[in-house]
């Protein structure tokens, strides 16, 4: 029987390093107006960026008039990081700013604009790039369309060495054809790694050894009857297997959270909300270096100084490669000294749900 597995350290940990063939139109929003002129300002267009971006438009100038086509403005889609632009004349026809998104001015009664006057908005995609990573399976990456392929393409600073793949959450067909390619630069006429991942329902698994900086998934699913390719997670990085496999006597607890109603009539009406499963695991005499492995990754996922508890990716047997759940870790890490260099340590593991199923 093959060793349990734990993956942790995903090399992708930026919507910088992501670019993807298309990404589904995000949602623009309201405007937040400050201003003393009294034109009225319109936000618009398809919003195309697969993060969430702050937008402020602000009048820059109003040497040559305080009037609709007389003003001038900056703007910048970045929180306030650079203006993308500087001086632009105001005009009652859309402008385009950025991503698709589009700004318009209508005049009002009597000045239109004071110098200063600002408006913002925030403009966002539960769909973008970033949900590949966010490790909340309430939100997945979802493409524009069924391109010919889809592709997750990732730039790392450096060469990465590459053991585990994990995809979750996904609704590719049966039909998919999925390509994990590695390679030195970011061309894929004929990479230098190349290998088909079998599909498998919600989940898929794959264990490989490359080391490249320029990595890509590609997925041929033009058969898809959603039209367009879904993915909550993806995995690229190295696991943990220690030396030793937990005890045979481990436990699998597959929970029902269930909601009830009482009707007028006094009977129960039972709904089930989700289903959750656990994990009780027991490794015995294990050595130090077990142990400091462990508690490493304890410590990774319950970041202490950011203040964050994230979930890892469970691997039961790592012959099983699609045999995995994204599980949070338990709340103590309690080990016992058996002898000079063996330790037992018992593992709670608890899955991380859909809230919105």
């Amino acid at each position: 029987m093959s060793k349990c597995r734990f993956l942790y350290e995903n090399e992708i940990t930026a919507a910088s390093q992501i670019a993807v063939s298309s990404s589904f139109y995000g949602v623009i929003g309201g405007i937040y107006a400050e201003q003393l002129g009294s034109a009225t300002v319109q936000n618009g267009g398809l919003y195309s960026a697969s993060e969430d971006k702050g937008y402020v438009a602000e009048i820059d100038s109003v040497a040559a008039g305080k009037e609709v086509g007389q003003a001038t403005f900056k703007w910048f889609d970045d929180d306030g990081q650079t203006w993308s632009e500087t001086g632009v004349t105001t005009q009652t026809g859309a402008y385009l700013m950025s991503n698709g998104v589009t700004v318009q001015f209508a005049t009002g009664t009597g000045d239109d604009f004071e110098l200063g006057d600002k408006w913002s908005w925030i403009c966002k995609n539960n769909y973008g790039k970033q949900k590949i990573f966010d490790l909340d399976r309430d939100f997945v990456y979802r493409s524009r369309s069924l391109d010919d392929p889809n592709t997750i393409t990732l730039t790392f600073a450096s060469a990465k060495n590459i053991k585990a793949l994990a995809i979750l959450d996904h609704n590719l067909s049966s039909a998919a054809v999925i390509t994990l390619m590695g390679n030195t630069s970011d061309a894929w006429g004929a990479p230098a790694y190349s290998q088909v991942v079998a599909w498998n329902t919600e989940k898929i698994g794959y264990y490989l050894d490359q080391t490249y900086q320029y990595w890509r998934l590609q997925i041929s699913d033009q058969s898809n009857s959603d039209g367009y390719i879904e993915i909550g997670e993806l995995y690229l990085g190295d696991y943990l297997e220690l030396s030793k496999n937990h005890n045979y006597d481990w436990d699998q607890i597959t929970a029902a959270f269930e909601t009830s109603q009482k009707s007028r009539a006094g009977a129960d009406k039972i709904s089930l909300d989700y289903l959750q499963e656990g994990f009780q695991l027991a490794f015995n005499y294990i050595p130090k270096t077990d142990i400091d492995s462990l508690l490493s990754m304890f410590k990774a996922v319950k970041n202490e100084a950011a203040g964050t508890v994230s979930p890892v990716f469970f691997n039961i047997v790592s012959d099983e490669p699609n045999n995995f759940f994204l599980v949070h870790l338990g709340l103590n890490f309690t080990r016992k000294n058996r002898f000079l260099d063996q330790y037992d340590i018992a593992f709670k593991l608890l899955e991380a749900v859909k809230s919105n199923v």
